[in-house]
């Protein structure tokens, strides 16, 4: 985050002429991916040697960093109830979240859990959430006529037409993957704008960083942390209606990857189930 802020910075005081964004772009990639696996590998230890009695034996069932029953809608509904107060706290609107769960897998009944690290989730979605979020609730004030910045807190009218944008979450499964999709109505993405969004140089606050707002870098770090075990995360925009996030991220432990770049920018791979005690 400080170096992200930093590029910014540099970026600001002498033009683009300084850094190109697309080095600063693999840059960081590069350096945050890096860090990922070193904080997974620290976490995992300190997990572990909490759970050690000072006379060498374990305090019940040991666990790591990873859940092998993570329940993505769970946590998508915690992270919606979370991100929601934080809108209305700085926005004076609470915009509807709606989150459903399917699965083509009858052993699922309809809950479709598997093993992940669900503090990765939990930020992957708070930063889409707060993206859905922010934007759902600056098209509800201009469509009910506040200009931009004007305070829209009890506005009669902002709510109302805040109640015709819900944000749906949708998390499906099936026996390799598991999908989810953050769905709103906010006006999308301008076509111009483009996989700017994915660069740690873009970002659409202006007034500085706040809790719904940062330096730009939460799509592309929520992209890491996808890829990071094999995942994916892609945007589709529809200008003048609306945007789909879709998280996709594998099932089976085999599929999850550890990718981790070496100084030569090859790829190593080592597998989730490493980290599962």
């Amino acid at each position: 985050m400080t170096m992200a802020k930093g590029m910014t910075e540099l970026q600001m005081l002498q033009g683009e002429a300084a850094v190109s964004s697309e080095f600063v772009d693999g840059f960081l990639d590069t350096f945050l991916l890096n860090r990922l696996g070193s904080n997974v590998l620290m976490s995992q230890y300190i997990v572990g040697v909490d759970q050690v009695h000072p006379d060498g034996r374990r305090r019940g069932v040991t666990k790591g960093v990873v859940d092998l029953e993570c329940d993505p809608a769970k946590i998508c509904r915690e992270v919606a109830e979370e991100v929601q107060d934080v809108c209305l706290d700085q926005t004076g609107l609470r915009p509807q979240v709606r989150v459903e769960a399917h699965s083509a897998c009858g052993e699922d009944r309809g809950i479709p859990r598997f093993p992940y690290i669900p503090s990765f989730l939990k930020y992957m979605m708070s930063e889409l959430l707060k993206n859905s979020c922010k934007a759902t609730c600056r098209a509800a004030a201009a469509a009910s006529g506040h200009e931009p910045g004007q305070p829209v807190r009890g506005s009669a009218e902002a709510r109302a037409e805040l109640s015709r944008r819900p944000i749906l979450i949708v998390v499906c499964a099936d026996e390799t993957h598991i999908a989810i999709r953050v769905s709103d109505r906010a006006r999308g993405i301008p076509f111009a704008v483009g996989n700017r969004v994915w660069s740690y140089l873009y970002s659409t606050a202006r007034r500085g960083p706040t809790e719904l707002s940062g330096y730009g870098v939460g799509l592309p770090l929520s992209r890491l942390y996808a890829r990071y075990l094999g995942g994916s995360l892609d945007l589709i925009s529809m200008p003048g209606f609306g945007t789909d996030a879709y998280l996709m991220l594998p099932r089976l432990e085999a599929s999850m990857m550890e990718v981790v770049p070496d100084n030569d920018h090859e790829y190593a791979y080592t597998s989730l189930a490493t980290y599962a005690l």
